[in-house]
């Protein structure tokens, strides 16, 4: 009971917070239910990662200074049997974008699965300290990234794990 009332103020608090505005989406096709802190939109890009070409499709938005994406990179055989060389790349690169000087990182178990997190903290190019956060699973024919990035005036941890926890992984079709 400590643990949901605990939850409970703790939704209350960012909640309440003006510039994240949270709102349920679903992606069927990916399996996916996630609370988005603004109108999310569907987007799809190819990047080299590990050697590898792969495309990555997400729901992504951004809240003031804050980006939030979920996202799907579906894996071939051969990128299958590197995918722990994707994700790696995949990490480096994200930490790369808010000039991260140093990662913290640890598994997580999240409503019956289990997470590779990343946190990081760095300097925007404006000078504001900035902040990364980040989920990242390999399953049989794909990895998925839960991902928060932006000033840490507005990414609180409050927000982070707000953010974070509300992604859940449902029957993929």
């Amino acid at each position: 009971m400590k643990n949901f009332v605990a939850l409970l103020l703790c939704i209350v608090a960012v909640a309440c917070t003006p510039a994240l505005d949270w709102r349920e989406v679903r992606n069927e096709d990916a399996g996916y239910r996630a609370l988005f802190p603004g109108k999310a939109v569907m987007a799809s890009r190819e990047f080299v990662l590990a050697g590898e070409t792969v495309t990555l499709k997400l729901h992504a938005t951004t809240a003031g200074s804050a980006y939030f994406a979920v996202g799907e990179i579906p894996l071939n055989s051969e990128q299958q049997a590197k995918a722990g060389e994707i994700v790696k790349a995949l990490k480096a690169s994200l930490v790369n974008n808010v000039g991260a000087s140093g990662t913290e990182e640890k598994i997580v178990s999240a409503a019956g699965t289990v997470w590779q997190e990343v946190r990081a903290t760095g300097q925007m190019k404006n000078g504001a300290p900035s902040v990364f956060a980040g989920r990242f699973l390999v399953q049989p024919g794909r990895i998925i990234e839960v991902v928060a990035m932006g000033e840490k005036a507005l990414l609180t941890d409050d927000a982070i794990d707000m953010w974070l926890g509300s992604v859940t992984l449902e029957q993929r079709p």
